[in-house]
Parts: structure tokens; C-alpha cells; sequence
């Protein structure tokens, strides 16, 4: 039998590719999307709004899937300060809540290595936190109060810590488009930091761990990265 899963963000950077990965794993996926998107084999794509509480309630009573995989979040130059982070926070735990309410055995929430303090050491999930910005806070939050509601209602959850991230019709704002767009049309790449240290994985490798993060039985916090920076 396939099992269900909840799926946001899956039309992003991330999301999309773990697609291959849960139908090769028997997943039924309900991918929720802001486009309207042709639903095909087992992937059933919805419309909808993550911030529509009645529409997110309404969906996930209806479909009762057993697992989550939460990617959608606010993207774009001002992510980093943009005041709906703290509308992600909310609107993430609600649908948390319609999911342990309808059945849920399994949540996957990705979050970031921003939520870390600086260190110039490969960072360990038991280090510390030190958020500087709204996004690195509003995960941070969302993390312990979606690791105590789930504790507190016998849920399995788990929160992937992604690194830096590069792949298949990305912002062409991000470093590696930037430069594959700039060597493609002959000008001259221009990198602003080119001392920085930063631990980049490609986005169907980091799609495929946080499958294998889904199907384990493994709680809490997991870094998603190659463990090397470059």
C-alpha cells in the first residue's frame, strides 16, 4: 500500500526533487503549490495557501496523510529581514496541528545552519544557537515549539538543518547561477566574497537525505550538508 504525504514547497529548489525520491519509496504525494500545476501518477499537486488556515484544516482532514515534508518558506533578496518569516512560524504550526489531529505519525521540517552561531569548525546539530537574523530566528522558534507539540502528542519529528544549497533553476541572483550565467554569455564573474568558507551540496543530494531522513526513526535535528567546505 502507498503511503501519503503532505508535501510544501514542492514546486521549489528543494521540494521538486525529492519527487523522484518518494515515488521510488511508495509514497502517494499531496503536493501543495501556489501554481496550478498538472497532477500526474501518484503526484497530486493543490493549490492552495499555507496562510488559509480553514483551506490547510479542510485539505489535510480530507487526505489524512501519515507523513509531513514541510519545505515552503519565504524566499526572495529579503528573506533574511522580511517580516512574514513570523507568518511562516504560525502558519507552519497550525498545519502541524490539522496533521497530528487527522493521523499523523511523521513530521519533516527542513531549517537552516543560520540558526548556529558563527564558528570556523564543521558545525555539530548539539552546538549552539546564536539566530542573527528574523529568518534564523523565526526557524529556530518554529523548531522548539514544533519539537514540544510533538513530544507532547506522541508525534515523530525531525528538523533538517540545510547548508548551502545549488541546483536547477535557481535564483540567478545565487552564486553558482551567477556564474554559470555570466561564463555562458562571456562576461566576467564578478564574487564579492570570494574569502568566505561555505559547505554547498546540490539540491537532488540534499532532497534525497531528507527522504531518508522521512523514513528513518531518527528524531530531532540532522545537518543536511557534505560535512566540507569549500
Amino acid at each position: 500500500m502507498s503511503k501519503k504525504v503532505f508535501l510544501t514547497g514542492g514546486s521549489g529548489l528543494i521540494g521538486k526533487e525529492t519527487l523522484p525520491f518518494l515515488l521510488e519509496n511508495g509514497f502517494e504525494i499531496y503536493a501543495l503549490t501556489k501554481r496550478d500545476l498538472k497532477s500526474l501518477n501518484n503526484v497530486n499537486y493543490i493549490k492552495g495557501d499555507l496562510f488559509d488556515k480553514g483551506f490547510i484544516e479542510g485539505i489535510i482532514a480530507e487526505i489524512k496523510p501519515e507523513y509531513l515534508l514541510h519545505f515552503a518558506w519565504i524566499t526572495g533578496n529579503d528573506y533574511l529581514t522580511n517580516p512574514l518569516n513570523n507568518d511562516y512560524v504560525k502558519s507552519s504550526l497550525h498545519m502541524l496541528e490539522a496533521f497530528g489531529k487527522n493521523g499523523g505519525k511523521r513530521a519533516i521540517f527542513a531549517g537552516t545552519c543560520l540558526e548556529y552561531a558563527n564558528s570556523n569548525e564543521p558545525l555539530k546539530e548539539s552546538d549552539k544557537l546564536d539566530p542573527q537574523t528574523l529568518y534564523a530566528k523565526s526557524k529556530v522558534e518554529l523548531y522548539k515549539k514544533a519539537m514540544k507539540y510533538c513530544s507532547e502528542n506522541s508525534l515523530s519529528f525531525g528538523w533538517g538543518r540545510i547548508f548551502y544549497v545549488y541546483g536547477h533553476n535557481e535564483n540567478p541572483s545565487r552564486l553558482t547561477a551567477h556564474i554559470i550565467n555570466s561564463l555562458a554569455s562571456n562576461k566576467p564573474v564578478s564574487i564579492k566574497h570570494s574569502h568566505l568558507v561555505r559547505d554547498y551540496m546540490y539540491s537532488k543530494d540534499i532532497a534525497n537525505a531528507f527522504i531518508k531522513f522521512l523514513l528513518s526513526d531518527k528524531n530531532g535535528v540532522v545537518n543536511i550538508g557534505t560535512g566540507y567546505g569549500i
